[in-house]
């Protein structure tokens, strides 16, 4: 076997073990599942193995998380200083993200067909200077970079940071990013023909897997409303050209159809919607270069709205079977039409079938079969699975079954005598402890409740998160006496974040996430009850109990963590979602404060 650069002195229990499989995937040029649990240091192992194994390949560290970004490139730091390596590690963030143009960088929709325009125009002075390389070379003589480390140099040097990291990349042994360098098909393209990488010499580690087809699905969709087709009349009209000026007339029919006041919420529409107005995509003037700056320049408009609604309309026309269009009314008289994409497989079949190698990883990647259904992955994909490596009576782990989240058994009494009974837990105990419900509605009525029954801290989390961060800051230095912290299943707060010692002792998972049955997830149920016969499962039950999964992990990160789990609703006593709990998490003992106490005392 080759030679395994490691940072640190000695492999966890187990982790030699996820290191020996890893290799394995490498060797044979393969797609490999890791479910591993938390704590058991899969990023490490990952690319300390990919690393080892790499010969003038690229390897991708894609992870949704910003504090995963900063792992990584503190894993490659380590295997420099400890073997003397000249590994080139760079960081990159969204282009929008990386922009040094404040007023640019804080627009939403448009901004990227806007940066284009300001680009062609030669009206950004950052790029200009990117271009003309008027800034200091030292930076590249640096081995490990940050995005936080590209954006300051480029602030301070006048010089577009999203350039230069992307410049940066084209040497760089490891690119640490976002799912949407290597999922976003348009962003894929550009960047690599940009870098000069090849998804063939490429090995790609996807952390958080289990996040990622989801992700792609809140990524892939369109939304048009009325006030938007105004502004591109405004816009079109602005151009002094007869065809865009016979293109404002159909978009005034076009707004026509959200005059209707619609019955129901949401509704699904057929493709040929538009049959009267328009046809086809090619049916629409081209829009040049010439015509955004003409734009600009009559509606003194900093984000233009006409690029995005010809993005619209071009998916619109698409024949992608798992695309389903439908109108959304936001409230009593404004509606939205969407445009969804419901199947990430086509977009992640392609990046797996033609990578070198990929490794996928997760503390929750059952089944694996609906993995490899769902993402598309090669049916010679390996599965691996690996059980904790901490002592099992470091977690204690118990039930309650006189609460409920289910919408039909819910109610503010119940509310109340779960927050008293866990009030009197958390009162009892030293070290932080957290709190996680469905929803943010939720957990902000059960924040106001438990205010009332405890003198301790409690930090609700929010939806802002450069407040949910400083959030998590103060709460893991309020260790000691303790403090809570109340977050929502699959945000923020419950995945990917480490909690070791008393920074987190105990944990409360409050009912069973559910999505609320909407339209979009009943349609994701039916296409994948088409598909693989699973639909219930694959679009509903499956991402729910992870979700559960994912927080729970929250509580022990290392060797020496105690700490408990409490699963709170009747529900996880059904065996149909009991069954599907790793075998650690399924509850067979009813909370009790007094046991809890016994539990630390002993």
């Amino acid at each position: 076997m080759t030679k395994i650069y490691f940072r640190h002195d000695n492999y966890r229990e187990e982790q030699n073990t996820l290191v020996k499989d890893i290799a394995k995937v490498l060797q044979e040029n393969k797609t490999g599942l890791f479910e591993a649990p938390t704590g058991l240091g899969k990023t490490d192992a990952a690319l300390a193995t990919a690393i080892s194994y790499t010969e003038k390949k690229t390897i991708f560290f894609v992870t949704p998380k910003t504090s995963q970004h900063k792992i990584a490139l503190d894993v490659v730091k380590g295997l420099n200083r400890k073997y003397s390596l000249d590994l080139k590690a760079v960081n990159i963030l969204g282009k929008q993200k990386m922009c040094s143009e404040i007023p640019l960088m804080n627009n939403a929709r448009g901004f990227y067909e806007f940066c284009e325009s300001k680009i062609r125009s030669n009206n950004c002075p950052a790029y200009k200077n990117f271009k003309n390389k008027s800034y200091n070379k030292n930076i590249f003589l640096e081995n490990e970079l940050s995005a936080e480390d590209i954006l300051e140099f480029g602030i301070g040097n006048k010089v577009c940071p999203y350039e230069l990291a992307i410049e940066l990349s084209k040497k760089a042994n490891i690119i640490i990013c976002d799912y949407n360098y290597l999922f976003n098909s348009k962003i894929r393209e550009a960047f690599f023909q940009k870098t000069g990488k090849e998804l063939g010499d490429s090995i790609i580690i996807v952390d958080e897997a289990h996040n990622l087809a989801d992700r792609i699905r809140s990524n892939s969709f369109y939304v048009l409303n009325k006030k938007m087709i105004l502004q591109a009349i405004k816009e079109a009209d602005s151009i002094d050209n007869k065809e865009f000026w016979e293109l404002s007339d159909k978009l005034r029919k076009v707004s026509e159809l959200f005059k209707e006041k619609y019955k129901d919420k949401e509704f699904l529409v057929d493709k040929d919607l538009f049959k009267d107005i328009l046809l086809k995509f090619e049916e629409l003037p081209d829009l040049e270069t010439e015509h955004l700056k003409e734009i600009a320049k009559k509606t003194k408009s900093g984000e233009l709205i006409l690029p995005y609604v010809y993005s619209f309309f071009s998916n619109w026309f698409e024949n992608h079977k798992s695309i389903i269009r439908f109108f959304k009314t936001e409230n009593k008289k404004d509606y939205n039409l969407v445009l969804k994409y419901l199947d990430p497989s086509f977009v992640t079949k392609t990046v797996f079938e033609n990578a070198n190698s990929a490794i996928l990883m997760s503390g929750t990647l059952s089944p694996f079969k609906m993995y490899v259904d769902v993402l598309g992955l090669p049916k010679d994909t390996l599965c691996f699975k690996y059980n904790s490596p901490f002592p099992k009576e470091n977690k204690l782990v118990m039930y309650d079954d006189s609460f409920s989240t289910k919408y039909e058994l819910r109610n503010s009494h119940d509310l109340e005598e779960i927050s008293s009974k866990i009030a009197t837990i958390i009162n009892n105990i030293s070290g932080n402890v957290a709190v996680f419900l469905p929803s943010h509605r939720q957990a902000s009525e059960f924040y106001n409740s438990l205010t009332r029954k405890t003198a301790k801290k409690i930090y609700l989390q929010d939806k802002n998160a450069q407040k949910s961060k400083k959030i998590v800051e103060d709460f893991k230095k309020s260790r000691g006496l303790g403090s809570v912290l109340v977050g929502v299943l699959g945000g923020s707060f419950s995945e990917g974040l480490d909690f070791p010692g008393e920074e987190l002792v105990g944990v409360f998972i409050l009912g069973i996430p559910f999505p609320e049955p909407t339209l979009e997830i009943k349609e994701l149920i039916k296409y994948y009850d088409e598909r693989f016969a699973n639909g219930w499962n694959y679009g509903y039950t499956y991402p729910t109990i992870s979700k559960v999964v994912q927080a729970t992990g929250r509580v022990i990160r290392t060797y020496t963590d105690r700490g408990f789990v409490v699963l709170i609703d009747q529900r996880y006593t059904w065996k149909k979602y009991s069954n599907l709990l790793p075998d650690d998490l399924r509850p067979n003992t009813l909370m009790s404060s007094k046991l809890i106490e016994s539990f630390f005392n002993n």
